[in-house]
């Protein structure tokens, strides 16, 4: 019989059983944009909130590219209004979006997905 010996125990598994997986979905803000890279060059996020580096350009926050999209990692910009800009930099050559005013994000707001330097 197939059950025969068999004893299920809650909370473990059964032989040759793989664990279920589970990903780590760390809460905070995501800043996206759509931006046109050459080799070489990446795009970062950088504004008021200390989480954004406090406009100081050491401290912008890198993004990842995800199909056309760049994404940044959750960010912990706080509940407060929060100004942004995106830039693109390559070795020390740095392209800040040329918008004005800046881009903000009202306290607790999902920041839309935009296209570098159109506001």
């Amino acid at each position: 019989q197939f059950w025969a010996g068999a004893a299920f125990i809650p909370g473990q598994f059964w032989a040759g059983a793989a664990p279920p997986t589970t990903e780590a979905t760390p809460s905070g803000t995501v800043f996206q944009v759509e931006c046109r890279t050459e080799a070489g060059e990446s795009v970062l996020v950088l504004g008021s909130a200390q989480a954004l580096g406090s406009w100081d350009m050491k401290e912008a926050k890198p993004l990842k590219l995800e199909g056309t999209t760049w994404k940044s990692e959750p960010l912990d910009v706080g509940s407060g209004e929060v100004e942004y800009k995106f830039i693109v930099k390559k070795g020390d050559d740095v392209c800040w979006e040329a918008i004005e005013p800046n881009r903000k994000l009202k306290g607790g707001a999902a920041p839309p997905v935009v296209k570098f330097g159109e506001s």
